[in-house]
């Protein structure tokens, strides 16, 4: 319990020691705005098809003996189809 007091003390202290400097503290919802506006100019489907494509190129490259890029191109699924789910469950309402 003391040890949570001395950690919220702390915070606090550094808190206003970078007040004093001028170093603003970023609002908090700025960078997922940021990144909500970038994701709006891609189209949800267009995550869909490159998923697609990394599987089939991952598939080529594998059947190629190119064992390290089969891998490195195969990982990059799971990346674009989260971006595209993150979209759908985190943008704003539009009512």
């Amino acid at each position: 319990m003391a040890e949570a007091m001395t950690k919220e003390k702390e915070v606090a202290e550094q808190a206003g020691r970078a007040a004093k400097r001028g170093v603003q503290r970023v609002a908090e919802g700025e960078p997922t705005r940021a990144v909500m506006e970038v994701q709006e100019m891609i189209p949800v489907p267009l995550l869909a098809y490159a998923a697609g494509a990394s599987i089939l190129a991952s598939a080529i490259l594998f059947g190629a003996k190119r064992r390290d890029w089969s891998l490195f191109v195969g990982q990059w699924v799971p990346t674009f189809l989260l971006t595209g789910l993150f979209y759908k469950l985190l943008r704003p309402s539009k009512e």
